[in-house]
Formats: structure tokens, C-alpha cells, sequence
């Protein structure tokens, strides 16, 4: 609280997803590979007021 009626808020979140190998085969043969992953990051900062 900054006031009895304002405050602030504040989070941060994170997210990871390990490396997966995805291969996609064509109906006329063709293989296509490849290795999938991710992550990311957020902040989220906020103002808000009691009534």
C-alpha cells in the first residue's frame, strides 16, 4: 500500500518447455525434422485503488 487507497502490485512469471524432436512424414516420402523448445519470460506491474 502507498496510501490507504493506492496500491501497486507487482509479478513476474517464467515458463520453460525442454527440447522435443518432431518429425513430419509426407505422403509422398519426404521426412522433415526438427527439434522444438522454448520459454519465456513476463512481468506484469500494476496501480490500483481501494474504495
Amino acid at each position: 500500500m502507498i496510501t490507504d487507497s493506492i496500491y501497486l502490485l507487482g509479478e513476474a512469471n517464467y515458463g520453460g518447455f525442454s527440447n522435443k524432436s518432431a518429425t513430419l512424414s509426407t505422403s509422398i516420402g519426404t521426412n522433415v525434422g526438427t527439434t522444438l523448445g522454448g520459454s519465456g519470460f513476463d512481468f506484469l506491474v500494476g496501480v490500483g485503488y481501494r474504495f
